[in-house]
């Protein structure tokens, strides 16, 4: 019988990158955020989080250009490990971020960073605040949605998890950063067990002059 080789073609890169500024980041949440989040509650309540997404009601003031300069030498490192020359092309970059704060919550939905009107390349996410009982964020094959469409029967106890096996969770601990294309699918494991689960998001843009993107 002849050997099969698999041969792994068009894999998905998803960085992860122990924050440098990590302690600095922490004390700045928990001084000037949690406060809020630890008198009122949640202000999402679909998601019940605390969280400054989209202008949500009721959110903590964050300084988040102060933040940013604590990202920067990070995002900027997992930038060039994806190919980008950041010495050689003048490459603007800009970050948009927002925390979430929680205790207890259900599955987030599944969803990408990708979005108007300013073209998104890269997201990260950043756990502030992680117990090692703590699920990361797991991750969606890109390709589910075609694989699904070529099950060759219903009945799935006939098939490999090539099939149905779509989701990913790469090993993470609080201090880590999960940098990742804006465009995977990806979503947050439930949180039951009480304990303090802090996440700050980011979505990274990138730009070499004024006529690109928006």
């Amino acid at each position: 019988m002849n050997q099969i080789e698999k041969v792994p073609l068009f894999s998905v890169d998803v960085l992860k990158i122990r924050a440098t500024n990590h302690d600095k980041i922490k004390k700045y949440i928990m001084d000037v955020v949690y406060p809020h989040y630890e008198k009122n509650g949640p202000n999402d309540p679909i998601q019940n989080t605390f969280t400054d997404y989209g202008m949500t009601h009721d959110a903590a003031f964050c300084h988040w250009p102060y933040l940013y300069k604590l990202y920067d030498q990070d995002v900027r490192s997992c930038i060039e490990a994806f190919g980008f020359d950041l010495k050689k092309h003048p490459w603007q970059i800009k970050m948009k971020g927002w925390y979430n704060l929680t205790h207890r919550n259900t599955r987030e939905f599944i969803h990408d960073h990708m979005g108007g009107p300013t073209t998104i390349q890269f997201s990260a996410v950043h756990y502030v605040s992680l117990e090692k009982q703590s699920l990361p964020t797991a991750f969606k094959n890109p390709m589910q949605k075609l694989i699904k469409a070529t099950i060759p029967t219903k009945n799935m106890d006939y098939v490999p998890s090539y099939f149905y096996n779509f989701d990913r969770m790469p090993e993470a601990a609080e201090g880590d950063i999960i940098f990742f294309p804006s465009w995977l699918d990806h979503y947050v494991p439930a949180h039951i067990d009480g304990t303090l689960r802090i996440t700050n998001a980011l979505n990274i843009m990138m730009r070499v002059d004024g006529g690109d993107g928006n």
